[in-house]
């Protein structure tokens, strides 16, 4: 009987500490463009509004930086400005209260799309960092932490959580190209022991080298660290054999769109427990 009641209180105190869903309103505009099918941008405008009714309720987390490169060409020096930007919905669409309405016109001979959504949504309450990270250039202990690095420096990050759990590690380029750091190609996860310091990568025969194009002097990438005490897992494909052994035929999608990376990171965010922080590493050659 003990036992019966303590687990219908712990039921209410979850229940209660869920984020209550809310009703919500959104619209958005797009302008159709040969990339995408007519379905295709119904779909994208539909959740182009979902977006805009969740922001409008919940607010965004948006982050700017605006970063200055100087690239050469054929002898020619070019400085370019250019803005990586983020902006991250503090909420989740739960469901559709009216079927979504999308209209369509011509504006100046272009297809337009509008669309108008009513629905339920919930606040996404994301969880304090409370892990310790650095990064290090050319050396494995504390002494070599770094702030940027240089073309063809070997480079490692240190990591370690009160509490125990996943851990994965992202790097975006200007280029808006996300790769996969951790865990590496073949692991499902990478999981990490409570106050352990971790060093990835562990393996004396290997590490992570900073690189430059070669038309480039300087590049910014975004380092992204993402922890969580539920199991993490990479985005995955699909990779089609005659292997009848599932797992097998799964792989780590080594590399993302920015958009594409995004779509994912807003999954994860479902994650009440979910902590992540980014760090934006300046890359220049050595002189």
């Amino acid at each position: 009987m003990r036992q019966l009641l303590t687990a219908l209180f712990l039921m209410v105190c979850t229940l209660a500490g869920a984020q209550k869903a809310e009703k919500v309103e959104g619209h958005a505009v797009i302008y159709h463009n040969d990339d995408i099918t007519p379905a295709e941008a119904r779909r994208k405008v539909v959740e182009q509004a979902r977006f805009e009714a969740i922001k409008e309720k919940f607010g965004a987390n948006i982050s700017q930086n605006n970063i200055s490169l100087i690239t050469e060409e054929n002898g020619k020096s070019n400085a370019t400005v250019f803005m990586l930007g983020e902006s991250d919905v503090r909420g989740t669409w739960v469901r559709d209260t009216k079927e979504p309405r999308v209209e369509t016109h011509l504006v100046d001979g272009r297809t337009v799309y509008e669309a108008w959504v009513e629905g339920e949504a919930r606040e996404q309450v994301q969880a304090p960092v409370d892990f310790k990270w650095k990064l290090l250039a050319n050396g494995k202990t504390d002494r070599y932490e770094a702030m940027e690095l240089h073309e063809d420096d070997d480079f490692y990050i240190t990591f370690q959580s009160p509490v125990s759990g996943y851990l994965m590690v992202f790097v975006a380029d200007d280029k808006e190209t996300v790769n996969l750091l951790i865990p590496d190609e073949g692991e499902e996860y990478c999981q990490v022991k409570r106050n352990e310091v971790k060093l990835l990568v562990d393996d004396p025969d290997r590490s992570w080298v900073a690189t430059l194009p070669e038309n480039r002097n300087v590049e910014y990438d975004q380092l992204y660290v993402i922890f969580s005490p539920n199991e993490l897992h990479p985005p995955i494909t699909k990779v089609k054999d005659d292997n009848s052994d599932l797992k097998a035929n799964l792989h780590h999608v080594a590399e993302l769109s920015f958009k594409d990376f995004h779509k994912y990171l807003g999954k994860l965010r479902k994650d009440p427990k979910l902590q992540m922080e980014k760090m934006l590493v300046k890359i220049t050659r050595k002189e």
